[in-house]
């Protein structure tokens, strides 16, 4: 009977091979930091050499930076926009993703009606950071965003006409 080494967690290739290419760096990077301990997460270990490198960026060419932010930022402003642009094509049917029958259970029309109502005030808020910015898309972003809202409304209403239907 063999006996097998106690298991000592390791760090996957990929993570030790981007830890070892930052440490490596032509002009070390500055206030880089020390070698991650082999056991520790690889996703705290990712998150730290992400850390520093855009430390290093930021201070060797802040322009540079600068342009990215601003381009991650368009990026995620244009899927927040394509998202909640989703949301609100469904169809106005009472279904949870628009299409099928429609629940007959007077419960579940309003758990549905709600599902949807939240599902516009999600979309909203995806897309609520984006509305001060100086971009095109910006304008688009507003209108979406209070379509969203008067949708939202409108879901929660009729979630509170399918509880209560003889208020009408």
């Amino acid at each position: 009977m063999t006996t097998a080494a106690p298991f000592t967690p390791r760090l996957p290739p990929v993570a030790r091979g981007a830890c070892r290419a930052l440490h490596a760096a032509p002009p070390a990077l500055p206030e880089s930091p020390p070698a991650p301990p082999a056991d520790a997460p690889v996703a705290e270990v990712l998150a730290e050499q992400a850390e520093a490198l855009a430390r290093a960026v930021e201070e060797t060419d802040p322009v540079l930076m600068k342009a990215a932010r601003t381009a991650a930022r368009v990026r995620a402003m244009e899927e927040a926009i394509a998202g909640a642009s989703e949301t609100l094509a469904r169809p106005r049917t009472l279904t949870r993703r628009g299409y099928g029958p429609e629940p007959t259970a007077l419960d579940e029309r309003v758990h549905v009606a709600g599902c949807r109502a939240a599902g516009c005030a999600g979309a909203a808020a995806r897309v609520r950071p984006f509305l001060d910015m100086d971009h095109p898309r910006a304008v688009e972003a507003r209108d979406l965003h209070d379509r969203l809202v008067a949708a939202e409304a409108e879901w929660e209403a009729r979630a509170e006409r399918e509880r209560h239907p003889s208020r009408g």
